[in-house]
């Protein structure tokens, strides 16, 4: 602005005269205009640092003379006060540019309000007051350190006690024996216990903190630990017991007919397996035996159930299964209402020995009914052949098969006769004994009559006998 005020307004150019009067005036207005703005920035800036110091030290003052009132309180005082006294240097170099910026201010004539410059003037002084506070509230810390030091202490003890009754209420409640427990009840227990351990952890959590403001070592809960790793266990066998009793709800509940045996072996084995690898962790839980058991007990039933679903088994087996198991008993094997459950509940399992040995009538029986079936079919085949003979006769043929088929069926049937499963088919095969035997004699005598007629056949051809047997020969003729 100095160096525009000096400069002459007036210029002579040849016979012109240029007066800049005006440009100089609105330079100096411009210039004038934009120190005032860059002093008035100044001046708030200063202000508003020299204010937010004295804030600070109100604030910060106000905050650690209050006293701690719990453990977490007392931890973030110290870590406060011990920040703030870090901060002292950095905080103090922010005053000599401070001041610098108010010694500008006057420089250009600005006046500073009394206030403002009694804030200024005390900043030090002030700034000692405030560094003091820190060190009283340190000392004032470390008297609190000592009492909430001694009220932790109980509080851990307090805490290893009550971990110490929760793992010996565990030890008793929590369901390593399905005794009168469902599944539900079971996971209602575990799921309770899984709360208790959470806020067990979060207590420790609390607890570690207050002993890191100490520097003291932290237990290690080897019980907290102890029920967690028990309860991971309990919950894995509980679920292999929920799906095995959802496998069989649906099984009992499945018609007879229509249950998938191959399924129903294949997940009982992939239950046993689990339980193989669980039973060196759990092998002396109740629950875990128990499950054990019903596996063993439902694979111990499956020759029971396949001798059921044994397909030989015909209407007269289960009617004597019927008698066996008492006159009371009835049941329709081939209705839907017919299920797992009613094989359980009629007391089939007591009946097994029993059961075995139907079934395995059954199937011999079937043996016999199919080969009586065969001999049937083949005779309802067979065709007896017959071809002209001297363009009078019709001959028939001898055929090796048809002889050897029935000499196989007489065998069959002489074999079945001894058999101790014959009793229902006995009618039926003296039937096609006697019938066969019939078949043989017959077929028999018409070749015997065929051999002999050819033979006499060619004798009365001849002349001679022709004239000595004219009668007989004409029978030949």
């Amino acid at each position: 602005i100095e160096a525009i005020s000096e400069e002459d307004t007036t210029y002579n150019e040849s016979y012109l005269q240029l007066d800049s009067s005006p440009l100089k005036a609105t330079l100096v207005s411009e210039c004038n205009t934009w120190q005032t703005k860059f002093l008035n920035l100044l001046n708030d800036n200063a202000n508003k640092e020299l204010h937010d110091i004295y804030d600070h030290f109100e604030n910060k003052t106000q905050e650690i003379q209050q006293d701690p009132q719990e453990l977490d309180a007392l931890g973030y005082k110290i870590e406060t006060v011990n920040k703030l006294e870090k901060g002292l240097p950095k905080l103090q170099a922010k005053f000599e540019p401070l001041l610098e910026r108010f010694d500008l201010l006057t420089l250009f004539d600005r006046t500073i309000n009394e206030a403002e410059a009694e804030l200024k003037d005390k900043l030090d002084e002030e700034f000692d007051k405030f560094a003091s506070e820190i060190e009283k509230a340190k000392r004032r810390l470390d008297g609190f350190k000592k009492s909430f030091q001694k009220q932790l202490n109980n509080d851990v003890d307090a805490f290893e006690n009550s971990i110490t009754k929760l793992k010996a209420d565990f030890d008793r409640k929590a369901p390593f024996d399905d005794k009168n427990l469902t599944v539900a009840q079971a996971q209602k227990i575990m799921a309770d216990y899984r709360h208790k351990i959470a806020e067990k952890r979060d207590r420790e959590g609390q607890l570690k903190n207050g002993l890191d403001i100490f520097s003291q070592n932290h237990p290690t809960y080897q019980d907290l630990r102890y029920m967690s790793y028990k309860l991971d266990f309990l919950q894995g066998i509980w679920k292999i017991r929920e799906n095995w009793e959802s496998k069989w709800n649906v099984w009992k509940r499945t018609s007879f007919p229509d249950l998938q045996i191959d399924d129903m072996q294949n997940d009982s084995a992939k239950v046993k397996k689990r339980l193989y690898k669980l039973a060196k962790d759990i092998g002396s839980w109740k629950v875990f035996t128990n499950l054990q058991e019903t596996i063993r007990v439902f694979e111990a039933t499956m020759p029971l159930i396949l001798d059921l679903k044994n397909d030989a088994m015909r209407i007269r087996h289960w009617k004597q299964l019927m008698t066996e198991l008492g006159d009371s008993i009835e049941f329709d094997p081939y209705s839907s209402s017919f299920t797992l459950d009613t094989v359980f509940t009629l007391g089939f399992v007591d009946a097994k020995d029993t059961i075995a040995a139907i079934s395995v009538a059954a199937t011999q029986e079937l043996l016999i009914e199919n080969s009586l079936n065969e001999i049937k079919q083949c005779w309802n085949e067979t065709n007896l052949e017959f071809l002209p003979h001297n363009e009078t006769y019709w001959k028939l043929c001898y055929s090796e098969d048809l002889f050897t088929n029935l000499e196989d069926q007489i065998v069959t049937l002489s074999t079945m006769k001894v058999s101790r499963y014959v009793d229902a088919f006995e009618s039926e095969v003296l039937d096609w004994e006697k019938t066969l035997s019939v078949i043989s004699e017959t077929l028999d005598k018409i070749f015997v009559v065929q051999t002999k007629w050819m033979y006499l056949e060619n004798i009365f051809q001849g002349e001679d006998i022709k004239k000595q047997l004219a009668k007989e020969a004409t029978m030949f003729g």
